[in-house]
């Protein structure tokens, strides 16, 4: 009797060994895995991009989906593709870093300055296309993915989705790159949700809803999931309108949303990525 309750304690004692040793084990292992690294997106732009500083709002709805993400932002207010390659910081800071994204956002009108009729027009991608070329090689040089911010008709010419939404997913499969279908989120919730004004007063700039739901698109293409859920109200670091610079030493509410609004603007970002993933 007493030598089978030894071999029993022996055997129990033996176990527990084992299994302390395997989660000692795992412990060691874990500590030393390094930590995963933050995706890091840069974003080349201009005001469609600064106003109501995107990059910062989308990385904090990033944050809030449990996603690690550093943005930085070069968008000088009326720059084309042409000037950042041109005169501007962005190649150097390109190929400064080590990026997984660079977002490219063309100028309104796809650079160009057509008038019909007394309204600004866009017309084609004549002028866009061979720096969106040109924009999506380098960064594939530089090892990140080029990702086309696919940006909306001005308030007096919705006609026009349809020819940026064109130009965008041309350039977009011809480089291998991602499209953020703002636009197309845009049109839907001009058509189903008319209370919910997406421009500023100007009729051309993002409202603070409109920034929202271009962060929303931004966090479905990135991540390849639903926004629905995430926070209505976003505070963040203002952006001043006559430098285009991130006031780093002053915090402000970015977007505060109704509930009822964040969700349609979550669900039609949700939408209009899947509409053409």
């Amino acid at each position: 009797m007493r030598e089978r309750i030894v071999t029993r304690f022996s055997r129990r004692w033996f176990v527990a060994s084992l299994l302390a040793a395997a989660a000692w084990s795992a412990l060691l292992f874990a500590q030393a895995q390094p930590a995963a690294r933050p995706l890091r997106l840069l974003f080349i732009g201009n005001s469609y991009t600064y106003v109501n500083n995107l990059p910062e709002m989308f990385a904090k709805l990033a944050e809030a989906g449990h996603q690690q993400v550093e943005t930085v932002m070069v968008a000088p207010g009326g720059w084309r593709l042409q000037d950042h390659w041109d005169k501007g910081e962005a190649p150097k800071i390109l190929h400064g870093g080590r990026w997984d994204y660079v977002v490219l956002q063309e100028q309104s009108l796809l650079g160009t300055n057509f008038l019909l009729n007394g309204k600004p027009r866009v017309k084609n991608d004549e002028v866009f296309r061979p720096w969106a070329d040109k924009w999506a090689a380098e960064i594939s040089k530089a090892g990140a993915r080029p990702v086309f911010y696919l940006t909306w008709a001005r308030k007096a010419t919705p006609e026009d989705q349809s020819v940026l939404t064109d130009a965008y997913m041309r350039a977009a499969k011809a480089n291998q790159a991602l499209v953020a279908p703002v636009g197309i989120a845009w049109a839907a919730v001009r058509q189903q949700y008319p209370s919910i004004d997406l421009f500023y007063s100007d009729g051309s700039h993002p409202s603070a809803a409109g920034t929202y739901l271009a962060a929303c698109t931004f966090y479905a293409t990135i991540f390849h999931a639903s926004p629905v859920g995430l926070p209505a109200k976003i505070t963040g670091h203002s952006v001043n309108l006559n430098t285009a610079l991130v006031e780093a030493d002053r915090t402000a509410v970015l977007a505060d949303l109704a509930p009822g609004d964040a969700q349609a603007l979550q669900a039609a970002a949700w939408a209009a990525w899947q509409s053409i993933k």
